[in-house]
């Protein structure tokens, strides 16, 4: 009798333990192709080829951080999913599945899904929204009628200039999902593809942006009428609306004053839409700020509009400076010494306060 008892105690623990392994089956495997999941291949021109998988009945469980996998039968799709570590995406076996398994109620959605998933980066920032995840949508057109995809499941749809860009690019509304509320979900079918630009090091492979990628975006400029006008804008691009308080211009007062008598426009981003700030850089000359994510919109710019990024350290070649490259962009970079350094070794050498010089801005708006 003892013996049974202290079988049923450990049976209890056992499934108090295991709950959500024994509901959704660990991860037990790891497959590269089988009769349930193909890739197709599709490119741009002047760009490399990029992988197209499909996969019939399986699971999408993203980890809402760095983690995405792709799980058919309890097996680990390794050449779709990714783990994100130190900038890079690292050996599949990493991936928190193995460790974790995926302890989330799954919700079967019916029909064809196309994951635009990679990390929790998009959720909210403007620059891995743009680049991270509406590029996919441009590689899945290639060899899919987006209209028959039943759902798109995107990092987050919370956010204003989300909803507003995947309202330009005629995304239903219905149809989209947010993977923070549908983390773990299985469907008939599930598509995903490449990342647009990042191979397996996003340090080194930003450096050659793909031109394509500002191809497509200017298409959203004819497609949604958005007009040309005669007189163009300078603008300085306001950053008194960011999250990030370990990066900003010191003398912020001082460059503003500045810059207003020379005429320019003083904008914040977050408080036009994202139709408005396609409209306002298609239709500028000269782009300055502070490095952040609103030099994203140097992807609308017309050829040889001038950009002047400040930089708070001395790292050429960095993801703005490929990005104007790619577009034909005339672009220069003033890097200012740190008056303060917020974190000791960091790897985001950006997030330090500056005391911008305006002579050295006055000498690059005239050359």
């Amino acid at each position: 009798m003892k013996k049974i008892k202290k079988k049923i105690i450990l049976f209890r623990k056992y499934i108090s333990k295991n709950f959500f392994y024994i509901l959704y089956g660990q991860v037990d495997g790891v497959i590269k192709k089988n009769k349930n999941y193909k890739v197709s291949l599709v490119k741009f021109k002047d760009s490399k080829k990029y992988q197209i998988h499909s996969m019939k009945n399986t699971r999408v469980y993203f980890n809402k951080i760095t983690d995405v996998a792709y799980i058919n039968n309890n097996k680990f799709i390794k050449n779709s999913s990714n783990q994100i570590r130190e900038f890079k995406n690292s050996k599949y076996f990493i991936n928190s599945v193995f460790r974790d398994g995926t302890p989330h109620f799954v919700r079967n959605i019916r029909g064809r899904v196309c994951s635009l998933l990679y990390s929790v980066s998009a959720t909210e920032n403007y620059w891995h929204w743009m680049f991270d995840v509406l590029p996919k949508l441009a590689i899945f057109d290639k060899s899919i009628d987006l209209k028959k995809i039943d759902y798109f499941l995107f990092p987050e749809i919370s956010k204003k200039f989300q909803n507003e860009s995947l309202n330009l690019l005629n995304i239903p509304n219905k149809k989209r999902l947010s993977a923070i509320k549908f983390n773990h979900i299985s469907s008939d079918e599930v598509v995903s593809c490449d990342h647009p630009y990042i191979k397996t090091n996003m340090m080194k492979d930003q450096r050659r942006f793909p031109k394509w990628i500002g191809r497509w975006f200017k298409k959203i400029i004819t497609k949604n009428k958005i007009k040309r006008k005669a007189k163009l804008e300078k603008v300085f691009i306001d950053r008194g609306d960011s999250k990030n308080i370990k990066r900003s211009i010191v003398n912020e007062k001082e460059l503003k004053k500045f810059l207003l008598k020379n005429s320019f426009k003083v904008v914040k981003l977050s408080k036009l839409s994202f139709r408005e700030q396609i409209s306002l850089f298609y239709n500028s000359k000269c782009i300055v700020g502070l490095h952040g994510a609103g030099f994203a919109n140097i992807v609308f710019c017309r050829p040889k509009t001038k950009i002047i990024e400040i930089g708070t350290t001395k790292i050429s070649n960095n993801i703005i400076y490929s990005l104007a490259k790619s577009n034909n962009l005339k672009y220069s970079c003033i890097f200012f010494k740190p008056v303060k350094k917020n974190i000791k070794n960091s790897k985001r050498h950006q997030d330090q306060h500056i005391i911008v010089k305006t002579e050295k801005i006055k000498k690059a708006l005239i050359n």
